[in-house]
């Protein structure tokens, strides 16, 4: 596809008499080609001396004038290479670009020094355009679908960005379909009826929990309650109308517990919950829907926060091992907005807040019994996740999370070996990195 001519650069940026504009016009001057042009994208019109000391410069320059653009036409080759004023080239970026292209690729983009960017996430794209500063684009034809990200730098210095192109949001709506609205909810809550530590009132976290999810249309609730509460709760929970209680007779077991909820009503969705919850959203059912109505998604969590309005969960990563993101960080603070405040994938999800397809959470065998304290949570994402769905972390769904206040924290050395047996190949990388 390139062997007559390899280098059409696409350069956006305010003027050519920006100091930061020739740093990158060098920077494409030491891609050692033979053949290349640049088209030039500026807010700024150069003044008519300017145009012909460019093009005195080197004949490789055009203008193109206007908002309204037809970039395929302007260039010669079937690739552009986007780059942001004030980016500086790594010495081999054209060169990855050019051997990472297949025959169905549309775009491809890169890390930056210092910077790692997520894989393709096209929910993500839609909100925020994470690319960043230097992205190639393949001229379009029907059969090419396929975005790449290369796990390498192809920029140096300053990290910017710009506007998405429009083949960009084409392939991110296309691969973002959507299937009929999922409906019906089926709130699923473990509980043994303990009050919160150091809390307000004397009232169990769990009839808290049901008092801030409100009353909803197509919403039913499932509290599968320990036989050995004290009998007061469970006449309190048995005289709800609205919600439907199990007695849960047996060692503890929350992965246990979870599935004979889930089965206790159909639903199209399933939405766990710890009863050491309060919902901070009263319309929470309509964004899980939404969440859940993309063909890719199997699952969706919230923004989990502590007392103090910090965050105790954003999501896991997986690097090194599986764990919360974000525990600690501020989420109104604007160097969190990207991690924390964007609709996007995750590599897994707290089952503290875990809504998902009732099809898929029964195709991958519900929540294994044999991690019945940690990790049955991660097991049940990567099910998901190796089964080719995709889990979405909102932060639009928002709980106050206590943080193991109803259970033992505590970390079981069988479970760490199973969770590791199983799923220790995806360890140490996270392709959604926040």
């Amino acid at each position: 596809m390139f062997t007559t001519f390899q280098g059409s650069f696409v350069l956006s940026g305010h003027s050519i008499r920006n100091e930061s504009f020739l740093k990158t016009v060098d920077s494409i001057r030491h891609q050692n080609l033979l053949e290349w042009e640049c088209l030039l994208l500026l807010e700024e019109c150069p003044t008519a001396e300017e145009v012909f000391v460019l093009g005195h410069h080197s004949p490789r320059f055009k203008i193109a004038e206007g908002d309204e653009w037809n970039l395929w036409q302007l260039i010669k080759s079937d690739v552009a290479i986007h780059v942001a004023a004030g980016t500086q080239l790594t010495s081999g970026a054209l060169r990855l670009i050019l051997s990472s292209i297949e025959p169905e690729t549309l775009v491809v983009y890169g890390d930056s020094s210092g910077v790692i960017r997520p894989d393709w996430s096209p929910i993500r794209y839609l909100t925020d355009h994470y690319f960043g500063d230097v992205v190639a684009i393949v001229r379009p034809v029907a059969d090419r679908f396929k975005c790449t990200r290369i796990p390498q730098p192809l920029s140096l210095g300053a990290q910017l960005s710009f506007r998405p192109t429009p083949e960009v949001i084409r392939l991110a709506q296309a691969s973002t379909s959507q299937s009929n609205r999922l409906e019906t909810i089926n709130v699923v809550i473990p509980t043994a009826g303990f009050t919160a530590p150091g809390g307000k009132t004397d009232h169990p976290m769990v009839v808290e929990l049901l008092d801030s999810l409100g009353n909803h249309e197509n919403v039913s609730v499932t509290v599968v309650l320990d036989s050995r509460v004290f009998p007061n709760l469970r006449d309190e929970l048995l005289s709800r109308q609205e919600i439907s209680v199990v007695i849960f007779d047996g060692p503890f077991n929350f992965a246990k517990k979870c599935n004979v909820g889930a089965s206790n009503f159909e639903s199209d969705i399933v939405f766990f919950l710890n009863d050491d919850m309060t919902c901070l959203v009263p319309d929470w059912p309509t964004k899980v829907q939404a969440a859940l109505s993309h063909d890719s998604v199997a699952a969706v969590g919230g923004l989990l926060l502590d007392r103090d309005g910090l965050v105790q969960c954003a999501g896991h990563a997986n690097h090194p091992v599986p764990h919360l993101f974000g525990v600690g960080l501020d989420p109104l603070d604007p160097m969190n907005t990207h991690s924390l405040q964007t609709l996007r994938e995750t590599s897994g999800l707290s089952g503290a807040c875990f809504a998902v397809k009732r099809t898929a959470f029964e195709a991958v065998g519900g929540m294994c019994e044999l991690l019945p304290n940690s990790y049955n949570d991660v097991d049940l994402g990567f099910k998901l996740m190796t089964s080719g769905w995709s889990l979405l972390y909102d932060p639009a769904l928002k709980f106050v999370h206590l943080g193991s206040a109803s259970r033992d924290p505590k970390v079981n050395e069988q479970e760490s070996q199973l969770i590791g047996s199983r799923w220790g190949r995806y360890f140490d990388q996270d392709p959604y990195t926040p």
